[in-house]
């Protein structure tokens, strides 16, 4: 791969993104965590510290704060779904961050969160109505991406893995995706456009100007602030 090309990845996109991502605006952020899927199915093997910081200071960042609105954390539920399609991937996470000693549990704490927020909407009961049902469509959603993990690996040791309820209009999954209008799916790994194949990148190894990376932000995380709902 190109030096410059992985230069200007970690240095202007993964910035970018990394902001984007907990945008109040549904479309951007959508968009903006549909790339970050690409980068991670296609330049998981250079991108290990960012995609740690987008996970820990992005994703899980959105599902635990109380400032984040539904459609927020909604649109990290579907990138977390589109991630546990993917027992391969599932299985590289495991390896090369839990199994690392200086990285984070990745894989636990994806399973951890799904889990937590699976359990609120029995543990939260003072919610007005609206709050409670959005609450209740969180929860189920979480629970379903706890039984895609599964699903997954099943399919991938050729077991039975049981009817596949994704597409069912009646899953929490297809209400909240009608809710948010999104016109399609986030990427899922047989979606990844070709022309982004690492392979293919010409090497120029021509100066940039130095700017910020995305784990360079980290140090300073707390600024990242998630937006409050409307």
């Amino acid at each position: 791969m190109s030096s410059k090309f992985l230069y200007l990845v970690q240095h202007y996109l993964c910035v970018s993104l990394l902001r984007n991502c907990v945008s109040n605006h549904t479309q951007v952020a959508f968009l903006s965590q549909k790339i970050f899927l690409v980068l991670v199915y296609k330049f998981k093997g250079h991108l290990k510290q960012d995609i740690e910081v987008f996970m820990s200071n992005v994703f899980f960042r959105v599902l635990e704060s109380q400032n984040s609105s539904f459609k927020q954390k909604a649109l990290v539920l579907e990138s977390l779904r589109s991630l546990c399609r993917d027992p391969v991937l599932l299985t590289q996470i495991f390896l090369n961050y839990d199994c690392d000693f200086d990285g984070m549990n990745l894989y636990k704490d994806i399973v951890h969160m799904l889990t937590k927020l699976g359990g609120k909407a029995t543990s939260t009961p003072n919610h007005v109505k609206r709050e409670a049902e959005q609450e209740f469509e969180l929860s189920l959603a979480a629970m379903e991406c706890l039984v895609t993990i599964l699903r997954a690996f099943l399919k991938a040791l050729g077991l039975p893995a049981g009817v596949d309820t994704e597409s069912n209009a009646e899953s929490a999954g297809a209400r909240i995706r009608g809710m948010l209008q999104l016109d399609s799916a986030l990427a899922d790994p047989q979606d990844v456009a070709p022309a982004l194949e690492a392979d293919s990148v010409v090497s120029d190894e021509a100066s940039v100007s130095r700017v910020p990376s995305c784990s360079a932000l980290d140090a300073s995380s707390s600024s990242l602030q998630v937006p409050g709902s409307d």
